[in-house]
């Protein structure tokens, strides 16, 4: 802590300076509480060396003090802080609840088991009851390839025309396998499991 006299040195220099006399700098300059600036310097006013005045003093309230600015600097940060912890929490929690209840291992063994509708549509287009084993329930899909077997070949039977229905007959069969099977990947990727085109009741409520 410096003395009195060195005290009236330093605000000797600032004057000689050009510094302006104020109780803050100089605290800065003579780290010395404000009480103990005040004093002295109103203990110096009367000094015939001290020409000019300081500026009025500032009253406590009107100018925070330095620990405060620093404790409400510190409270944001510490609040920014928070708010980051607060968030990642939130996410690994999350993530670990989750994990927990087997959502995540779940949603990854859905996307892994998803079909391509492009390969349903084509395979139903080329021969519809291998888009119906791709993707269609087993008891649809065995009837239904039944039923095209049994189209395609009842009409070639047909005397005469037989062979030459048959082509349009058979083109028509695989245009709507194509529909169908596009149309049991479709619901077998948004269900994760086989499902029927028309489901009955209220097994289909959930779609």
């Amino acid at each position: 802590m410096i003395s009195k006299d060195e005290f009236a040195k330093i605000v000797k220099e600032m004057q000689a300076t050009g510094k302006p006399l104020t109780v803050r700098n100089l605290m800065v300059q003579t780290e010395l509480p404000r009480a103990t600036v005040e004093q002295w310097l109103e203990d110096l006013q009367g000094n015939a060396d001290l020409v000019p005045k300081a500026e009025p003093k500032k009253k406590a309230e009107d100018e925070p003090a330095p620990s405060k600015k620093v404790k409400e600097k510190s409270k944001s940060d510490d609040e920014s802080i928070f708010s980051q912890v607060n968030a990642l929490k939130d996410q690994v929690v999350g993530d670990v609840v989750k994990s927990q209840l087997g959502i995540k291992d779940q949603e990854a063994a859905k996307e892994a088991n998803k079909k391509s509708i492009a390969t349903g549509a084509i395979l139903g287009l080329i021969f519809p009851p291998a888009a119906f084993i791709y993707a269609a329930p087993v008891l649809e899909g065995v009837l239904a390839s039944v039923i095209y077997i049994v189209i395609g070949l009842g009409v070639t039977k047909i005397p005469i025309i037989g062979s030459l229905l048959g082509i349009y007959v058979v083109l028509a069969l695989n245009l709507l396998g194509a529909a169908m099977g596009l149309a049991y990947t479709f619901r077998y990727n948004r269900n994760g499991k086989r499902m029927p085109l028309l489901p009955k009741g209220s097994k289909d409520k959930d779609d």
